[in-house]
């Protein structure tokens, strides 16, 4: 962030400041190092289980079906998918980075 504040005009550094001081700036999600399995996974179950995800909050939002009625379904589903998996995942390569 002090790299794009020295190209930014007073005004425009003084309003960034601002958010950062605010909190309504936030981190960057850090790039994170997973190992070839972690890699697997992440490929294998991760793109099948976001799909089904925002397949099913579009369905949500649009009122086409009752969250509250399908969510213990859908819980179901997602673990079938082996999104738990994915979240494992996902875990281990950031405790590896934050052991950095």
């Amino acid at each position: 962030q002090s790299a794009e504040i020295k190209g930014m005009s007073k005004e425009a550094a003084d309003s960034f400041k601002m958010y950062v001081d605010k909190g309504y700036t936030i981190k960057a999600f850090p790039r994170l190092a997973q190992t070839e399995e972690e890699t697997r996974i992440i490929r294998d179950k991760g793109a099948a289980v976001e799909t089904y995800i925002n397949e099913c909050a579009q369905s949500w939002v649009m009122g086409n079906r009752d969250i509250d009625a399908d969510w213990d379904e859908y819980i179901s589903k997602l673990k079938e998918m082996g999104a738990d998996e994915v979240i494992a995942a996902y875990q281990s390569a950031y405790d590896r980075y934050l052991k950095n």
